[in-house]
């Protein structure tokens, strides 16, 4: 695209409507991004929790939960809360 300017092919508001598109192509907006890894995160944790020990469960749940409701008559989860 710059050659084409330089060769005097498109014009300096031209070029720069252009280059400001690719720019905002290039735009990685971190957000969506920490979705789509914490998403994959999610459709793999079945395999991360065979492999993990205790401690790294406690550290998978701590990620995930905000809250844990036991029923401990019953030794039952009644309710959870995600983060």
């Amino acid at each position: 695209m710059a050659r084409t300017y330089i060769d005097g092919l498109m014009d300096e508001a031209e070029y720069y409507r252009q280059k400001r598109l690719l720019e905002l192509e290039s735009l990685v907006i971190p957000e969506v991004q920490a979705a789509e890894e914490a998403g994959k995160l999610l459709l793999d944790m079945p395999r991360l929790w065979a492999l993990a020990n205790e401690t790294e469960r406690r550290q998978l749940l701590i990620g995930m939960l905000d809250a844990v409701y036991l029923d401990t008559r019953h030794n039952q989860v009644v309710m959870t809360l995600p983060r």
